[in-house]
Parts: structure tokens; sequence; C-alpha cells
């Protein structure tokens, strides 16, 4: 399966060949500003191409193993693991695609108020707080107490 009509390479081959062409220019390190940003750029383009690459990769190992099902072979242990990591890959990069907003790569700020309801509403405030924070270590995400206030 190829993502050719999702995702358009020529376009982005063509922007990266333009970014790497400033960064060749004389004096390109002068401004520092500018060079990081330029380099931002690029880093993320290319970041963007190895996520397609590496999602046409695993969409066409789990097609072969339905390929040689397909012409009666036995079905490989290795195509349950194939097929997991690919949906698991492109649920990834289904949320990355839906988070590619100009501000969807800042932080958030995640405020946690238990409300009046007496100790319940404290242990489930906690809950949600360990949640959030295992989530987020998870997926790699650093995490920062701004203020905590303990319940009783």
């Amino acid at each position: 399966m190829s993502y050719g009509g999702i995702f358009d390479w020529d376009k982005l081959n063509t922007q990266l060949a333009e970014l790497q062409k400033f960064t060749l220019a004389p004096g390109f390190w002068e401004d520092n500003k500018r060079a990081q940003t330029i380099q931002k750029k690029i880093s993320l383009i290319e970041h963007e191409m190895a996520m397609w690459q590496e999602l046409e990769e695993r969409s066409a190992e789990v097609e072969l193993h339905f390929e040689l099902i397909g012409e009666g072979e036995a079905p490989d242990p290795d195509i349950e693991n194939a097929l997991t990591g690919f949906v698991d890959y492109l649920n990834m990069v289904e949320i990355r695609k839906m988070l590619n907003g100009p501000d969807d790569h800042r932080g958030a700020i995640l405020a946690i108020h238990p409300g009046a309801g007496g100790t319940e509403s404290q242990d489930w405030a906690n809950m949600l707080y360990r949640l959030y924070t295992r989530w987020c270590e998870r997926q790699s995400f650093s995490t920062k107490i701004l203020d905590f206030q303990p319940g009783d």
C-alpha cells in the first residue's frame, strides 16, 4: 500500500532541498535565531518523512504476510506482532496528524480541582493526577507541578 495520495513526497523533498540550500549559504550561522528556525524546520520535515516511510514499511510487511496466507502458506507466527505493530504505529500517526496545528507542539497546563465532595473527590483528583502523570511518562513527556494542595 502506498500512502502517496495522503503524503506528498515531492512537496516535502522540494521544501527540504530549499531549506538545505539556505544552510549552505555563506553567513548562514551569523543570524543564530534564523539558523535555528531553519534547522528546526528541516528536522520537522525529516521526521515527517521518516514517519511516513516507517508506516509504509510496516504496511508492506503486513501485506506480505497476507499475500503468503492467500497463496496457501501457513500463517507465520510473526504476523500477529507485525499486525499489532502496524496498528499501534498507525494510531500514533493518526494522533500526530490530528495534532498538527500551529500551536500543538507547545506544552499544556492541566488543572485538577477536587471541588466540594470531601474525601471521595480528593481521592478521585489524586487518581486523575496519577493517570495523567503515568500517561505522560509513557509518552516521554516531561511534567512539572506548578502548584499542589494536598487534601485532608
